[in-house]
């Protein structure tokens, strides 16, 4: 978004709209990238309209999108699921105003 865009939206009293984009985020945490994403979220939620997208099972937690990894062939390479998860949670950017792409 441009600087002028971001001007526009907070006179007007709009939140900014960002997607978190994270492997791992709580409770399926598994290291500190996860702790990071989890309290970043936090900070963030009181600033902009924020979405997380994340690997997983479903979350509990509004405004958070959990992706599984698609049904690829028995024995698929773990490189291709994961991208096919990145793909699906990219797709789903659209309209957003920032995305921050977090563990890719």
């Amino acid at each position: 978004m441009s600087s002028l865009a971001s001007q526009n939206a907070a006179t007007e009293g709009n939140r900014l709209g960002v997607d978190l984009l994270t492997k791992e985020f709580p409770p399926e945490v598994y290291g500190g990238a996860g702790v990071h994403a989890g309290e970043l979220a936090k900070a963030l939620r009181a600033l902009v309209d924020l979405r997380v997208r994340c690997f997983g099972e479903p979350r509990n937690e509004s405004g958070v999108t959990a992706y599984r990894e698609p049904g690829l062939a028995a024995g698929a390479n773990a490189a291709l699921r994961t991208l096919g998860v990145n793909v699906e949670m990219a797709a789903r950017t659209a309209g957003t105003d920032l995305v921050h792409s977090h563990t890719w």
